[in-house]
């Protein structure tokens, strides 16, 4: 059996990769993924605004982070 791994690491240089879900087909692993991405989007995006935009010199959107689908056998 095969199953497709949403997969999300929030910083490439200090962190491993993590699995948000394990999918069926590779559709519902991508549609995982684009959820979890919008999610951290908003969260990034509000804390932006908060901030105020000319005030604000955080990090750009996914600067340091990663997304990635990977595909697992399964015995």
């Amino acid at each position: 059996m095969i199953v497709f791994a949403a997969q999300y690491c929030p910083c490439i240089h200090e962190s491993d990769m993590g699995v948000i879900s394990l999918h069926e087909n590779i559709g519902g692993a991508y549609s995982a993924m684009k959820d979890h991405l919008l999610s951290e989007y908003n969260r990034w995006y509000d804390s932006r605004i908060s901030t105020g935009k000319k005030n604000y010199r955080g990090e750009k959107f996914g600067e340091n982070e990663f997304w990635n689908i990977k595909k697992y056998k399964v015995k």
